[in-house]
């Protein structure tokens, strides 16, 4: 089939085989292919799809919300990192990444097993935080996120 329809356009770069075996609920790796394939509504995707919303991070206000922003350079991820004694490592990364993608990927092929699953499971909770400020108005406390 791949003969008589060019997909090659739709391939991300990656190892998702990895992503798809490991010992994670599925809700999370369907979570992690889509933030890994750029398919988050974060305001800047929204933005790009003519939603009318801000493109502001919702915590800090003052900058523009993408998967970057959000689970990195947001303080209110960098907190959720420290707890999971992860930042570190994250934040020692950042000159070799070329973006989320690329970080993500890399931080996957990196990690010990415990310390993957506390990255994957730091990513969720930063989305799922988010998602709670947003929609429901609650802010919840990074040890109770984690």
């Amino acid at each position: 089939m791949e003969n008589l329809v060019d997909s090659s356009e739709y391939r991300v770069e990656g190892n998702w085989k990895m992503l798809w075996n490991m010992k994670i609920p599925q809700r999370m790796k369907v979570f992690l292919w889509r933030a890994a394939r750029g398919c988050l509504p974060t305001r800047q995707r929204l933005q790009q799809r003519v939603v009318n919303c801000t493109d502001k991070c919702e915590y800090c206000t003052s900058n523009y919300e993408n998967e970057w922003h959000i689970f990195f350079s947001c303080q209110k991820a960098q907190e959720v990192w420290e707890i999971a004694s992860l930042w570190g490592m994250i934040s020692g990364e950042f000159g070799t990444a070329d973006g989320f993608k690329s970080l993500f990927f890399h931080m996957l092929e990196q990690l010990e097993q415990d310390q993957l699953i506390a990255f994957v499971t730091g990513l969720w909770c930063i989305w799922k935080r988010r998602n709670d400020k947003i929609w429901e108005d609650k802010e919840i406390r990074p040890e109770i996120a984690f």
